[in-house]
């Protein structure tokens, strides 16, 4: 049966901003009518044969759907309509946009077109109205609910958010003892595979297929299967006080470091410091010594070898020199804060904190190994959400993560506390023009290394952190510590 195609005249005026009103039409009945004035909430900017229009992803003016299965636009002007079948349900690549120099017309953004409208159809399944729980945890927390009540507030979906500590943890301990779990997690690489093997999540990809556009889309993936979407990420940088490092040389290199370090340790004020016994912070370490990757390309982990040996040696004669001083956060944090502690290696996550305690700081990149030519490739560590396998909402769920991860709420939440958005349009911009930070992380995304999700990465992990209190507490040699670290990795890879 043939639909019949609704549509509303729209008078324009050639004022600056929307003018006159437009209504969207789902399954032939008004839903929403736009008036002069309304409040776009994300609003970006879109660039298209060479002029500047500000845009809006057509899910803002729409209901959460759990199908649509067309898409129908309608030129006054012309008579033209066009239907845009098999349409995704996330509708991600359309938008209205309106022309910053012209503002006298709406426009339609169909990812390659832009074209007058006059009005707009949509055919499909509009999702029950429902409730859903969040769990989130890391930095940022309190923007991050602000984001979310956004959301809630937009679409009249109550969210429940919860700040959950540990929440891979504690999630896994709710299925064990068949407790209530929430419909989205919010997880990062590190233990990832583990709540796959436990069935916590669902398969997100069997849901919606419209996430390919994100930066690193497969971060949560596992087996060519996608249970997770990134929504952040961070990364690793050397932070040095300003009043004791007017500059630093641009790159650093490693040898440059140490000097550097070593001419700063003098008394009671130290040069250099970081959590030398985690793994997490030796791993670039490896890399920079000419490891190629965490883990071999067929899934395993060795450590007993050239690259590992001789990243150990190199920092073995730093603690000896006490040009690097092993040091827990906490520790490290206080003492950089006071001024005892000239430089650490730290995650970009503590920027926010270190500005809030007025620190005078500087970041910069992790240096360069002369002696190989390679980066000391700084960890890439991302942030994502997981829709549980128990939620009774998995279309409202993956409608809250289609908004997180849009322009807008990309920009809201991760520009103030400077993380890495997943979104690449904002992530572009940002990369292009954003400040010191964005530069930055656009060198530590050209170099750096990501947090492998394999449980082969928390065995690597777990097996090395322990041994290498012995190298740098002279309980061991580093050929017995790799050697006996390879053993206990071989005898207990999954």
């Amino acid at each position: 049966m043939k639909r019949v195609i609704s549509s509303l005249i729209l008078f324009c005026f050639f004022v600056v901003g929307f003018s006159g009103s437009l209504t969207f039409f789902v399954n032939e009945k008004p839903f929403r009518t736009l008036t002069d004035g309304f409040d776009l909430s994300r609003i970006y900017e879109l660039t298209f044969e060479g002029k500047d229009y500000d845009a809006v992803p057509l899910r803002e003016f729409l209901p959460i759907m759990e199908s649509v299965d067309q898409l129908v636009i309608a030129n006054s002007k012309d008579g033209q309509t066009t239907v845009y079948e098999d349409v995704r349900r996330g509708l991600l690549p359309f938008s209205v946009a309106l022309s910053r120099k012209e503002p006298d017309q709406w426009l339609f953004f169909d990812g390659a077109h832009l074209f007058p409208f006059s009005s707009l159809s949509l055919f499909g399944d509009v999702a029950p109205k429902g409730s859903l729980e969040v769990w989130v945890s890391w930095e940022g927390v309190p923007l991050l609910k602000t984001v979310i009540q956004q959301f809630s507030e937009h679409y009249g979906i109550p969210v429940k958010v919860l700040e959950v500590p540990n929440t891979a943890t504690k999630l896994l301990s709710m299925l064990k003892a068949g407790g209530k779990v929430p419909d989205l997690v919010m997880i990062q690489c590190e233990g990832f595979e583990e709540l796959v093997l436990s069935k916590a999540f669902q398969q997100v990809d069997a849901l919606y297929d419209g996430f390919e556009s994100l930066y690193a889309p497969d971060v949560f993936s596992l087996d060519n299967k996608r249970w997770a979407i990134p929504f952040y990420g961070d990364t690793q940088l050397l932070f040095y006080r300003k009043d004791r490092i007017p500059k630093l040389p641009e790159p650093l290199s490693l040898q440059e470091l140490e000097t550097l370090a070593s001419e700063l340790t003098t008394g009671d004020s130290l040069g250099l410091g970081w959590n030398l016994f985690s793994v997490y912070w030796f791993a670039p370490f490896q890399i920079g010594f000419g490891k190629e990757s965490i883990l071999e390309p067929d899934g395993s982990v060795k450590i007993q070898d050239s690259a590992t040996a001789q990243a150990l040696a190199f920092l073995k004669t730093w603690v000896d020199r006490q040009i690097a001083i092993p040091l827990e956060r906490d520790a490290m944090v206080s003492m950089f804060t006071s001024g005892k502690l000239a430089m650490i290696l730290s995650g970009s996550y503590s920027i926010p904190s270190f500005e809030e305690l007025g620190i005078p700081f500087g970041i910069t990149s992790y240096p360069y190994n002369a002696e190989t030519g390679r980066w000391i490739s700084p960890m890439l560590d991302f942030k994502g959400f997981g829709i549980t396998r128990k939620t009774r909402e998995p279309v409202l769920a993956m409608a809250l993560l289609e908004y997180l991860t849009g322009p807008g709420a990309q920009t809201a939440f991760c520009i103030p506390v400077n993380k890495i958005p997943v979104n690449r349009e904002v992530l572009g911009d940002q990369l292009e023009t954003g400040g010191e930070v964005y530069q930055l992380y656009k060198h530590a995304l050209d170099v750096g290394t990501y947090v492998p999700a394999y449980n082969a990465y928390d065995l690597y992990k777990n097996t090395l952190w322990k041994l290498l209190r012995f190298v740098f507490l002279d309980q061991m040699s580093i050929p017995e510590v790799l050697e006996k670290g390879q053993q206990i990795i071989d005898a207990n890879v999954p």
